[in-house]
């Protein structure tokens, strides 16, 4: 869980508009107790890690959540996030994958926005130890 937050906030430093709505800790306690229910789909260079996307797994449903690179790679975004994501689905018998919230690449790519509730029950148990959230999440 550490790399993958190293790669979120150098992923938000480098975007200006983007703002965090994760902190540290919230990595921290999600690495300790929610183990079990993240995957991590990292992509590497060098046998070193440089960009990773921390997904949830509910039951039968993949949820991809937070992204981060730590270095600029074209595309990799996309191969992290939605090709090897599926093909973890698909290996996995996963029937169902969420690409997460936003972004008009996403109608492009054939993801129509449904309404989803897994992560309202999940923000709504870790809002008491970290209150502080992004306004789009709420």
């Amino acid at each position: 869980f550490s790399l993958i937050a190293d790669a979120y906030f150098a992923t938000i430093e480098r975007h200006d508009s983007t703002q965090a709505f994760l902190n540290r800790p919230f990595f921290e306690e999600i690495g300790a107790s929610l183990r079990r229910q993240w995957v991590a789909v990292v992509a590497s260079r060098g046998g070193r890690v440089i960009a990773g996307a921390l997904c949830l797994r509910h039951e039968n449903i993949l949820y991809v959540r937070f992204w981060g690179q730590l270095e600029p790679v074209e595309n990799l975004h996309f191969e992290v996030c939605y090709h090897r994501a599926i093909e973890y689905c698909i290996a996995q018998g996963i029937r169902r994958y969420e690409p997460g919230h936003g972004g008009e690449h996403k109608y492009l790519r054939g993801f129509d926005p449904v309404p989803t509730t897994v992560l309202d029950r999940f923000w709504n148990t870790i809002s008491k130890t970290y209150p502080t959230r992004n306004k789009v999440e709420k």
